[in-house]
């Protein structure tokens, strides 16, 4: 299966920076598996380069290896049979060796591996770019995917490298609709299912797409010790964090619905004001968000807040598996999958609403909206709400994954809702409905007269 799947303006960032006259300093990051190796690929693919993956070698091996990598790079065994004191010499061979005429490429993937290992290679790298690279012809990409390190190594006001860069991309999970194209075989329903597992990581797609469905795919992956994805979670926090029992508690936490800071707080036996920077931390990471009804015109001071898992994956983990990790280290697959069942069904619920939102987000020029999100207050919820730049509701909708056909009065509800809520725009407001299991007759003919937007999943699938 071809992972490259909807990064063409990543690639298209990368081209236009190499293309740029003079030297370039581009930052590629982003949280492991989206495909930051896959897209560096292809893009070498056309434009040759000396391409090097760090890893965690101790440093003068690190060195070596970089030589090597190098040395097959330009074509120049000498290096490879060089012993280089410092890092300085090695940049000095590579300078002397590299082609001119045209741009020259060195790319230094999993960069934060040479920073743990020589914590001050930012700062030489900085010194040699001052003093040989900003005017030359060369183009240096530095990609990481330890977003905390990779943050404060390249990008933060305190990096050595700070004011350097000439571009920089944050790659992030792809929306369903490109997900999707992972599972060509499978109908639409069992697509957003995956969709429910893997988010929009492409690795975890990857691995899923040989599976013929859902539960296949999350007892392969997921639920058994050996699964490619059963420690996902635990990586991702040791690669981020130093202190992961906290993070990892506050994760459960929110996993398992308890949702505001207050209440985490006392699951967690913590004041309010000490959660707010491992909050602040696992938001700054992607990992979680802060989610306030979109009809919010301060939402940074709204008091209506509440935390939510943003990527699928961790949020099955956390709200499903997690519970019940003690029977699958024992191997009780059967018994862990029959008391998960109905948090799983409730968890495809939820990822059925968030590419319901997306498939919204793609109509905002035909709606005229800017922002896309969910409504609640003390007596409703409306699963898909969209507001135009002045703040008011222009559409809302409703979502179902029951396998039963959506009927009128789930309709009528919502009617009801959108004029409770916002009594002076009850007849503007357009109303969508979303049905996995499809709509009855009548539905159908009340929207013909009405214009009710009917949307299922094979229409989900072809956005």
């Amino acid at each position: 299966m071809n992972s490259f799947i909807n990064r063409e303006a990543e690639l298209r960032s990368l081209n236009e920076e190499y293309a740029r006259p003079g030297s370039s300093l581009y930052i590629l990051y982003g949280r492991r598996r989206l495909g930051k190796t896959t897209l560096l690929r292809h893009f070498t693919a056309r434009h040759p380069a000396v391409y090097h993956m760090a890893d965690r070698s101790a440093e003068a091996d690190a060195r070596r290896l970089l030589a090597g990598t190098m040395a097959r790079g330009l074509g120049e065994a000498t290096l490879q049979s060089s012993d280089f004191g410092d890092w300085y010499a090695l940049l000095a061979a590579y300078d002397r060796l590299r082609p001119r005429g045209e741009k020259s490429i060195l790319i230094l993937d999993e960069y934060q591996y040479l920073c743990e290992q020589q914590p001050a290679f930012s700062s030489i790298l900085q010194r040699w770019w001052d003093e040989h690279w900003q005017r030359a012809q060369i183009m240096v990409i530095l990609c990481g995917s330890v977003l905390s390190m990779m943050h404060r190594e390249t990008l933060a006001r305190s990096s050595p490298l700070f004011g350097r860069r000439t571009g920089q991309w944050l790659l992030t999970p792809l929306r369903f609709k490109h997900v999707q194209a992972f599972f060509p075989k499978l109908r639409p329903r069992a697509r957003l299912e995956m969709w429910a597992l893997t988010g929009g990581v492409p690795r975890y797609a990857e691995l899923a797409s040989s599976c013929a469905g859902f539960a296949e795919a999350l007892r392969r992956l997921v639920l058994t010790k050996d699964g490619p994805l059963y420690a996902e979670a635990r990586f991702l926090l040791q690669d981020e964090v130093t202190t992961t029992n906290v993070y990892w508690s506050l994760l459960h936490a929110v996993g398992s619905g308890v949702t505001r800071i207050s209440e985490i707080a006392g699951r967690m036996g913590l004041a309010a004001n000490q959660l707010t920077r491992y909050l602040s931390a696992l938001q700054d990471l992607g990992l979680i968000r802060r989610v306030v009804p979109v009809t919010e015109r301060s939402p940074e001071k709204s008091k209506r807040g509440i935390y939510q898992l943003t990527d699928p994956f961790l949020r099955l983990w956390f709200g499903c598996v997690a519970p019940f990790e003690s029977l699958l280290e024992f191997e009780k697959y059967r018994e862990a999958e029959t008391l998960m069942r109905d948090r799983l069904a409730a968890h495809v619920a939820w990822a059925f609403e968030e590419a319901c939102r997306q498939y919204v987000e793609d109509l905002v020029p035909q709606y005229g909206t800017v922002k896309v999100g969910r409504y609640w207050d003390r007596t409703m919820e409306i699963d898909v709400a969209a507001v135009n730049e002045k703040g008011a509701v222009v559409l809302a909708g409703e979502c179902k994954w029951s396998a039963k056909p959506v009927d009128v009065d789930v309709a009528v509800e919502l009617e009801r809702k959108v004029a409770q809520a916002w009594p002076e725009r009850q007849k503007t407001v357009k109303l969508m409905l979303f049905s996995a299991g499809g709509f009855t007759a009548a539905l159908r003919r009340r929207a013909a007269q009405s214009g009710e937007i009917l949307v299922e999943c094979d229409d989900l699938c072809a956005n």
